[in-house]
């Protein structure tokens, strides 16, 4: 994983200096922004809930560059994270992202993107996958992109994508890695139904999880090791439609395939010798699961109102269930300009992850995220937002609940340059 996120660093680097060699107009944009929130459950504990406050300050670079046939970005931000009562959980979060598009001919676009990034967070993902991730992460991707326009009406895509993900914890350390190849097409079809786009789309992805968990002993260490593969292809089409000018509406119906292999290892050694005394792998087994897969969704962009409603189902790699998961999933936002400085934005989401397993017990999460709150603007550059925000993990396997109140602060300060 190492190299690989260093790779992705040198890429991210190389991404934005590109700028220092491109004619066109540059906008930097450095900030810092300060972060005080309380928590009732840091920890996402079931059974003993510990409170505390966290300030987190960052500061970061934005870098963006637009051009006739070319646009190139660059992001990097830092996070310092202070518990004030438990310090030892303190940690220096750190994210990098590097991306440009080049328009080579009038028909053919390529682009490319990397990011990295170090986290520590167990709620990072709560509010995108509704899954809760324990331990020091460590994440990079890579990927590349093409997009051709057959016709005024017909244009395609693809891209083709790389990443790794390490997870370390006491007795505990995953390692995933996931490539994916993802194919779209697009065809304007107002001449038969007014304001309307054709979709399909066809992906591929390969996910390999290995997770090694040890239970060390005074005499005796177990290591349990698990091997997890799955090949998935997935199949949509559908439609995109504006209804009117505000309002936009999208629906893809399609199905799914995965085949997962799993793999288990149980090794036994004396503590502190690394004396083998037992080592023991049972057969593999295979596993093959269809399902079905949909996306629909609706958008309205007003003047006062923007709001948006989705629906999802599908297969995904998910860091912390071993391997893949089923996901369902149903988000809504409401935004509410009171005044051009002031408003009001309401947040919810209802994530399902699921899954069966031959060697390990099953996953079930229900995962509720609801977040009231607002933001005012007292320059373009300078904003101060304040959030409500309650979680719920129900783990339907283990018969538990994890729940979170959490009341947050922001102040932004932006250095346009």
């Amino acid at each position: 994983m190492k190299w690989f996120g260093f790779a992705v660093i040198v890429v991210v680097v190389l991404l934005g200096s590109t700028f220092s060699v491109s004619a066109g107009p540059t906008k930097i944009v450095p900030f810092v922004s300060l972060t005080q929130e309380y928590s009732d459950n840091i920890f996402f504990s079931s059974n003993n809930a510990q409170e505390d406050f966290i300030t987190t300050v960052s500061g970061g670079l934005s870098i963006k560059q637009k051009k006739e046939v070319i646009d190139l970005g660059f992001n990097a931000r830092f996070d310092k994270l202070l518990y004030w009562d438990f310090s030892d959980w303190d940690s220096l979060d750190m994210f990098f992202s590097g991306n440009v598009n080049y328009r080579a001919t009038e028909r053919l676009g390529i682009g490319a993107s990397a990011q990295y990034s170090e986290d520590s967070r167990r709620d990072r993902e709560t509010d995108t996958t509704g899954l809760l991730v324990t331990g020091d992460r460590e994440t990079a991707r890579f990927s590349l992109s093409s997009n051709y326009l057959f016709s005024e009406i017909l244009k395609g895509d693809i891209t083709l994508g790389y990443g790794s993900v390490a997870v370390e914890e006491a007795g505990r350390i995953e390692d995933n890695d996931d490539f994916r190849v993802d194919i779209s097409f697009s065809k304007n079809l107002s001449q038969t139904f007014t304001n309307t786009t054709g979709l399909l789309n066809i992906s591929y992805l390969r996910y390999t999880a290995d997770i090694d968990t040890i239970s060390a002993g005074a005499v005796f260490t177990s290591n349990v090791f698990q091997e997890y593969t799955s090949d998935i292809f997935q199949f949509s089409t559908g439609f995109s439609k504006d209804i009117t000018e505000l309002y936009n509406i999208y629906f893809l119906l399609g199905g799914s395939y995965s085949k997962t292999a799993e793999g288990l290892r149980i090794r036994q050694t004396l503590t502190g010798t690394g004396f083998v005394l037992s080592d023991v792998a049972s057969p593999e087994r295979d596993d093959d699961t269809w399902g079905g897969l949909v996306s629909t969704g609706l958008k309205y962009n007003g003047l006062y109102y923007d709001m948006g409603l989705s629906l999802s189902r599908d297969m995904r790699g998910a860091t912390g269930t071993n391997g893949v998961v089923q996901r369902s999933s149903i988000a809504g936002n409401i935004d509410r300009k009171v005044t051009e400085q002031f408003a009001l934005t309401l947040n919810a989401s209802c994530y399902l992850n699921e899954n069966e397993r031959n060697n390990q017990a099953d996953t079930e999460e229900l995962t509720l995220n609801i977040q009231p709150g607002f933001r005012y603007k007292f320059t373009h550059d300078f904003i101060v937002s304040c959030f409500y925000r309650f979680t719920s993990v129900d783990d339907r396997q283990n018969n538990s609940t994890k729940e979170r109140n959490m009341i947050y602060m922001v102040i932004k300060k932006e250095f346009e340059l």
